[in-house]
């Protein structure tokens, strides 16, 4: 069998990005001045990229999502770029790995929360090794 392409596996992340007015020290308030939806994980960063530089040979997902609105964005985003996604698994037990992405807007200074998520269960039985 010849190969052909580049499959990638392991983190599938929504991110959650919000511009505050500062970083708030604990117990104190801060404002969110505006939000963005993105996608993140190293094995989603490497094939959002490769398929946004229009790469010439297939490219292919491994991991696991959760079946709610995460996932589907992440589904709907990577089919949209040309990336095979039949191979990342979707499950009900959790819901998809997301990190909410807290950035000063002054600074740039930027605090991460992260649910590790259907991230957790990805393992060796996810991908077909054949």
């Amino acid at each position: 069998m010849t190969r052909n392409g580049i499959a990638s596996g392991g983190n599938w992340v929504v991110d959650y990005v919000k511009r505050l007015d500062c970083l708030p020290s604990v117990g104190m308030l801060a404002t969110i001045l505006s939000e963005e939806l993105s996608t993140g994980g190293a094995a989603a960063n490497v094939l959002g990229d490769l398929a946004m530089l229009k790469a010439p040979f297939p490219l292919v997902g491994l991991g696991v999502l959760g079946n709610d609105d995460g996932g589907r964005h992440m589904r709907e985003k990577f089919t949209r770029l040309g990336v095979d996604i039949s191979l990342v698994a979707t499950t009900d037990k959790v819901g998809t790995a997301h990190t909410d992405v807290m950035t000063d807007s002054r600074t740039g200074d930027r605090a991460f929360f992260h649910y590790r998520g259907a991230n957790g269960i990805f393992g060796p039985e996810h991908i077909p090794f054949e």
